[in-house]
């Protein structure tokens, strides 16, 4: 029977560390890679840091950063430095895909280090699943190709996870704990900010609490790991203190916390993460409604309890806040992706009755639905089929059922594995083919193609109002201005050969600007699109001056 070699092949994976990472490697680049090159910056936060990354290359100046004439000095310097330090190697106008290798590093490194999280458990076959959950998560898989620092704080959250896990079981930690657990912490501070030392603080308490104090945490060496921390965090201070110094800052900008890495956002009522929760974890979900009733029975089981304190809180906060952004619940993925494993390594995930049954249909439901779902909408936005990432949906959605019957108490492992390659093709067709064939999400491109094709002058420069994506700076040029519609009228009024792209919302204040200035505009066309971060269509139209010649 197939489904025993295949779990035969498991438990073998199961009993060498190295093969189990090579594993999790494998299946981690099986998913990220797909699309990684291929897809257009998706507008939000991954091109401000693409920007800003190349501008400090640009200006030599490390310790600003810039967005057009706009600096946020307070933003954590973490993911700026290592892409300008790539950009500055990869030389001028590199492709995006260069700006996501940190992400795409972390992504992997996640996924490795969650099974070395678990691996403090003792439990071997827990750490192998838990890990390729976390790589076959749709979440993780999506922050893996953005170049935005959300990956990197998850990597640097894993760190401290593994050295705490460790500590907390009361085994002799060692130096090398300790130092892996406070570079953790500053490596977070200084990509993500807050977050991480928050997750942390949470941890520590609810474990605390369960140990009825806190000496266990002696065992951190916290008098040399502060000293370490700020060591690690030290470059962000001293990059702020210099910006402040030179009067270029003011002080952390209002929408500090609520920009960074967010490529869109929506408002929806407490319990929409868990509603979606096949989209954030991919094969894990299915596991998780199944062992349910198994988590309130062994909530003192140590990987139980230590998943939950290390992923609930963040998770429960997040539920409750009402702008809900997929990445708020991104460090709770390993936690999730833990309490599955140690649910199926304990046999607690079968099918017994018409609940458990319910829960279980997961993989037998969601990669036919995706099948039929998104090439229709495909179809119905671009008017043409992507035939390979339709047959590379089949191939899933025949996989999924399959993985879905495997779901038997002498094939949970089988069930697992082929659940994870059921993902695999699900993401080869999505974000390897439908998503870069999406025109709707490469607006600025289609700006930077229309003005090659009408502009009545050679190398124009470029303004843009209504549409202020940062995209637009890495599609139409480092000297494209951000501005509003009259400065987008005065910018075509000065003598030159210059382009305005104008956001349908902003055409009746642009022209009556151009009609205070006496100004002639030409109309050279128009694209229409979708912006992910205000979630709405938008249709943006090139104009010229109208004196304008070849």
């Amino acid at each position: 029977m197939l489904a025993l070699q295949v779990e035969k092949f498991g438990e073998a994976l199961v009993r060498s560390p190295l093969a189990s990472l090579a594993a999790i490697l494998v299946v981690a680049l099986a998913c990220f890679l797909p699309g990684f090159a291929s897809t257009a910056p998706l507008d939000g936060d991954e091109p401000g840091y693409a920007v800003a990354a190349r501008e400090m290359v640009a200006t030599g100046d490390y310790a600003t950063v810039r967005l057009q004439t706009e600096n946020d000095e307070w933003r954590p310097r973490g993911a700026y430095w290592i892409q300008a330090l790539l950009v500055r190697f990869a030389g001028d106008n590199p492709p995006m895909w260069v700006n996501r290798l940190p992400s795409l590093i972390a992504g992997i490194g996640a996924a490795m280090l969650t099974w070395w999280l678990a691996m403090a458990f003792g439990v071997p076959r827990t750490a192998l699943i838990a890990g390729l959950f976390v790589a076959a998560s749709g979440l993780v898989g999506l922050e893996a190709r953005l170049a935005s620092p959300d990956a990197l704080g998850l990597a640097a959250s894993l760190l401290c996870a593994g050295a705490l896990a460790r500590v907390w079981l009361g085994r002799e930690a060692t130096e090398v704990d300790a130092a892996l657990f406070w570079t953790g912490l500053g490596l977070g501070i200084i990509t993500t900010g807050a977050v991480v030392p928050a997750i942390v603080a949470a941890a520590i308490l609810i474990l605390s609490i369960e140990e009825g104090g806190l000496r266990w945490l002696m065992q951190l060496r916290p008098g040399m790991g502060v000293v370490w921390l700020f060591v690690v965090v030290s470059p962000w201070l001293i990059a702020v203190a210099l910006a402040v110094s030179q009067g270029v800052a003011d002080g952390p900008s209002p929408d500090y916390l609520a920009q960074i890495g967010v490529p869109f956002h929506i408002e929806a009522p407490p319990g929409s993460y868990v509603l979606i929760l096949p989209l954030l974890v991919g094969p894990a979900a299915t596991f998780i409604f199944l062992g349910l009733t198994w988590f309130a029975a062994e909530l003192r089981r140590p990987v139980v309890l230590f998943a939950l304190a290390w992923g609930a809180p963040l998770w429960m906060v997040a539920e409750l806040i009402s702008a809900k952004e997929p990445q708020t619940v991104l460090p709770a993925v390993p936690a999730v992706a833990l309490l599955a494993a140690a649910a199926i390594d304990s046999g607690a995930t079968v099918i017994r009755g018409r609940v458990s049954w319910f829960y279980s249909l997961g993989p037998f439901i969601w990669p036919p639905l995706v099948a039929i779902v998104v090439p229709l909408v495909f179809f119905y936005l671009e008017g043409r089929m992507a035939w390979f990432g339709a047959v590379a949906f089949l191939v899933g959605a025949i996989l999924g059922p399959v993985a879905w019957f495997w779901i038997r108490p002498s094939t949970l492992l089988a069930s697992v594995l082929l659940s994870v390659v059921t993902v695999i093709f699900i993401y080869v067709g999505f974000f390897g083919s439908f998503v870069p064939g999406l025109s709707a999400l490469r607006v600025s491109g289609n700006v930077a193609a229309l003005a090659a094709k009408a502009s009545p002058c050679p190398n124009p420069l470029f303004a843009a109002t209504g549409y202020p994506e940062e995209s637009m700076v890495l599609a139409l040029g480092p000297a494209t201005r951000l501005v509003d519609a009259w400065s987008a009228a005065d910018f075509l009024n000065i003598p030159g050969c210059r382009l305005a792209a104008v956001d349908r919302s902003q055409i009746p204040p642009f022209h009556q600007r151009a009609d205070d200035l006496g100004l002639g505009v030409t109309d050279l066309g128009h694209v229409s699109g979708f912006d992910l971060r205000k979630m709405h269509v938008v249709e943006v139209h090139l104009f010229a001056a109208g004196g304008l010649s070849e």
